[in-house]
């Protein structure tokens, strides 16, 4: 799914896309230089435009940075990973920032135990649930919040 398309998704479900707060583009800036890369597109367009809603993936993406600084400081984890959310409950949403054009990248939604692993340089088991992108990810919370409104 292209930014046009996602855009078009979430307008189709502006009515439980469309959140409080949305972030400013300083701020999404400073988030970037704190973790030393992009963050996706799709992300900070949906962000930025509709805010935070129960359907947008991230439950505050300021936590989030401060959660993944945290991580690199107590067990080491690599400098390219964002965890997007920590449920605390065990599971964990997290992305792996690969050197791609549009910072677009791969969403995983495991358990605290994979973060140890890419901690220890190791990857996570292939039985994670894996979206191709954050518009993906996005994709399966509406079709979540959809189901169990």
């Amino acid at each position: 799914m292209n930014l046009n398309e996602f855009q078009a998704f979430v307008q189709n479900n502006a009515d439980i896309m469309h959140g409080v707060h949305p972030e400013s583009p300083d701020d999404l800036a400073n988030y970037e230089a704190r973790l030393g890369f992009a963050l996706p597109v799709s992300l900070k367009w949906l962000l930025s435009t509709h805010g935070y809603s129960t359907a947008c993936g991230i439950d505050n993406l300021e936590n989030s940075i401060d959660t993944t600084e945290a991580c690199r400081k107590s067990i080491h984890l690599p400098d390219n990973v964002l965890i997007i959310n920590d449920w605390n409950d065990g599971g964990v949403v997290y992305a792996i920032h690969r050197q791609q054009a549009d910072a677009e990248y791969e969403i995983i939604w495991g358990d605290a135990t994979d973060l140890y692993l890419l901690a220890e340089g190791k990857s996570a088991s292939a039985d994670k649930e894996r979206f191709p992108n954050f518009a993906a990810w996005i994709v399966d919370r509406v079709e979540f919040e959809r189901e169990n409104a």
